[in-house]
Formats: structure tokens, sequence, C-alpha cells
């Protein structure tokens, strides 16, 4: 049996109320949905069109390891001053605590869910090194898009 491992990028925190997970591969789509069904809280678990170079979860993708991040950004509901990436302006005082409590609540949420789930019930991952190698080739030049 295949040992599945993901990556879980917790960028973005408290930038706007999450709006649900977003995978870099397919086959845990409908597993991850479930968990979110069964939260009750209408969060979504989408797959990104594209594998995203420059994000902080790509080396692990290149060694076929999901990533995942929470679907939060880009969307209504962002805050203005939420628009700060690894620079000097990304501070404290931009923090909004309330949406951090949900944030942390959220995903500890669906990791408690998610690791009682019974290891024949994960889908193996089906792509290779080699596969992920060819879609990046496939996708250099291309416009990034996310969803």
């Amino acid at each position: 049996m295949q040992q599945n491992h993901t990556n879980i990028n917790l960028d973005e925190l408290s930038t706007g109320h999450i709006k649900g997970v977003v995978l870099a591969f397919p086959h845990l789509r409908t597993l991850v949905q479930r968990q979110l069904d069964d939260m009750g809280d209408g969060l979504q678990c989408h797959v990104m069109a594209q594998l995203d170079a420059s994000s902080d979860h790509f080396p692990f993708l290149r060694k076929t390891i999901d990533a995942a991040h929470l679907w939060r950004w880009r969307f209504r509901g962002r805050h203005a001053d939420a628009d700060y990436h690894h620079e000097a302006a990304d501070t404290i005082d931009k923090l909004n605590v309330r949406e951090l409590k949900e944030y942390v609540g959220q995903m500890a949420r669906l990791l408690i869910r998610l690791s009682h789930q019974p290891p024949e019930i994960w889908p193996d991952n089906p792509l290779t090194e080699e596969t992920v190698r060819q879609r990046l080739e496939d996708e250099r030049g291309t416009v990034v898009r996310v969803y």
C-alpha cells in the first residue's frame, strides 16, 4: 500500500472568512469534501487547475505529496489590509483575531475528522514524480489559474 502524505499550507491567516480547502491533486477531493459536508459549515473542496510553482508547498508537489491550503483569498470578503505577502508591511496589527480563531477551529475539526478515517479508505495518489514533472512542463508559460 502506498503511503499517503499531505502538506497543509497555513498561509493567508485572517484575511477573510474561510470558504473551504484547495488541493493540488484530485485524488483526495471526495474524502475531504465528505468531511467538510459533515461539518455543516458550507465549506467546499476544490482542486487547483494548475500547479502553483510560487507557493511554499511547491517542493512537496514535486515529490507527489499533495498540498492543501484553506480557500479564502481573491474572493469577496477579503480585507483591504490583508494584501501583504512576506514583506515588511505584513505585521501583527493586521491580524483579525476572531477570524484566526475561526480558521484554527475549522482546520482542527477537519483534521480530527480526517485522522479518524481508516487508512484503507484513503485513495492512493496515482501521480508519479514524472507525471508531475510533465504537468509542470506543459503548464510552463501559461497564466496561472488557481481554481
